[in-house]
């Protein structure tokens, strides 16, 4: 199934703050609490996105869903795929540098 339509990174920037009506506003708000619901449920199970940014939300028919789900990972187990930007930062693991 393909999504009606995706966010991108520009998707809030491209309305000028001055131009951001009421029904604008609201519609920000139905998708972003979509998408916590979509990260509570995630986590509530035990899974976590591990690659969560605008490209990663899509709309299909009414609803806004989280896509990108390659690199979800159980809670506790290590993050798969390349280390990116939007990574949680507790899925990082800093090891010290050798002494000189």
């Amino acid at each position: 199934i393909s999504p009606n339509h995706m966010l991108r990174s520009s998707s809030f920037s491209m309305v000028s703050v001055g131009s951001r009506t009421a029904k604008w506003i609201k519609k920000c708000g139905i998708v972003l609490h979509q998408i916590a619901n979509a990260i509570k449920h995630l986590h509530e199970n035990g899974i976590i996105h591990g690659y969560l940014d605008p490209s990663t939300i899509a709309k299909f028919g009414s609803r806004w869903k989280l896509t990108g789900l390659g690199t979800a990972t159980p809670v506790g187990c290590v993050m798969r795929g390349p280390l990116r930007s939007c990574a949680p930062p507790e899925s990082i693991s800093v090891k010290p540098l050798p002494s000189p």
